[in-house]
């Protein structure tokens, strides 16, 4: 199953709504959603193209380098400002990279999704900064192992650096190690379940 996502960003917030009705209008049954890489937007402009469009298309909000300066890079402020969001976002994914390939912090992003999980354990979590083929392991191991259902986002880490095309054989590494820790991980998930009934 493929998910078609517009990565949006914008210079006049106040006008977001009529703007995504626009791409919509542009790219017509091919969009399912939009990633919005704004640093907290409007929630009421959110909720009137929710409403214009009858809740059909899926809403990713990142959490990018400004979004997480304005809430004091803290866990707990991060949840309270993402309460305002709770009826008009989808997913939540914490990118302080912003596409820039700066590698993430395992330790910050293991801590904004224990935050965001103990808030709203069913909205979607992902994370991205500095993945690749290479560093899928370094970087993703330890945050899928607690959060096995998230979502990872690679960009500038699967473009070839001198052309910045799309760098097949990097992303096909990229996916592969992917691919293999999920497997890992579910077979870590069902062993530690069938240990858990042989316990009671």
């Amino acid at each position: 199953e493929v998910f078609n996502c517009i990565h949006y960003n914008t210079d006049d917030p106040d006008t977001l709504c009529a703007q995504l009705m626009r791409a919509i209008e542009a790219c017509g049954s091919n969009v399912h959603g939009f990633q919005l890489n704004i640093a907290w937007p409007k929630v009421s402009q959110l909720e009137e193209f929710h409403a214009n469009t009858l809740g059909h298309y899926r809403t990713v909000l990142q959490v990018g380098r400004r979004a997480l300066k304005e809430v004091g890079q803290n866990p707990a402020r991060l949840v309270d400002r993402l309460e305002n969001y709770r009826h008009v976002i989808h997913d939540v994914l914490i990118d302080a990279s912003g596409g820039e390939g700066i590698p993430l912090i395992v330790d910050d992003v293991c801590a904004y999704l224990a935050a965001i999980h103990e808030w709203e354990p069913d909205i979607g979590k992902g994370f991205a900064g500095g993945l690749s083929g290479r560093t899928y392991y370094e970087l993703a191991h330890a945050p899928l192992v607690k959060f096995p259902g998230a979502s990872t986002d690679a960009e500038r880490g699967l473009r070839n650096p001198v052309t910045d095309d799309l760098d097949m054989t990097e992303t096909a590494r990229y996916l592969h190690n992917m691919q293999d820790m999920l497997e890992q991980n579910h077979l870590m998930q069902r062993s530690l379940e069938e240990m858990s009934q042989i316990g009671t």
